[in-house]
């Protein structure tokens, strides 16, 4: 299972319902669609938009929309996943002659991938030069500070060298 993030241009259809614009632009009503895949039709289910996008004025029948109709499951099916994503861009005067730039993030995060983390068994690596600052294991009451003096032994004082 994977979520799916977007970031910018999740702007909402604009165009009134009933407007030819609404009317042909089906697909933009919902930001995502999942169908079952089908190898068998002609072409498969490659256009979501249906096929001759500019030549029609309602609703194509071959479109993500028809697809949906039927509520068929996707469960234990290969799935399609139209993700409709566009920028709406409503214009200010700082924008003329040329609009600046419009960002997008889609992001794809796996969900329960590995049954278990697999990093857990990973070895820590060894590090030669670190020392124990306890050796004794006995953290004590706090007032002793110990580290390392540059030779590798520990030394305890009971002042923090701060004077």
């Amino acid at each position: 299972a994977y979520s799916v993030g977007i970031g910018g241009a999740t702007r909402g259809l604009l165009a009134q319902p009933g407007s030819w614009v609404r009317e042909r632009a089906g697909f933009a009503t919902k930001s995502l669609w999942v169908v079952p895949s089908d190898e068998a039709t002609s072409g498969g289910r490659r256009w979501p938009a249906g096929r001759h996008v500019p030549q029609t004025r309602t609703q194509p029948k071959d479109s993500v929309v028809d697809w949906s109709k039927d509520g068929e499951s996707v469960d234990n099916k290969d799935i399609l996943l139209f993700l409709t994503v566009g920028v709406n861009h409503v214009p200010r005067p700082e924008d003329w002659p040329v609009m600046p730039t419009e960002h997008l993030r889609v992001v794809f995060k796996p969900i329960g991938f590995f049954k278990a983390n697999p990093a857990l068994d990973v070895k820590a690596p060894v590090d030669e030069r670190s020392r124990n600052a306890f050796p004794a294991g006995d953290i004590g009451t706090g007032a002793v500070v110990e580290h390392a003096n540059g030779n590798g032994s520990t030394q305890a004082s009971t002042s923090c060298g701060c004077n």
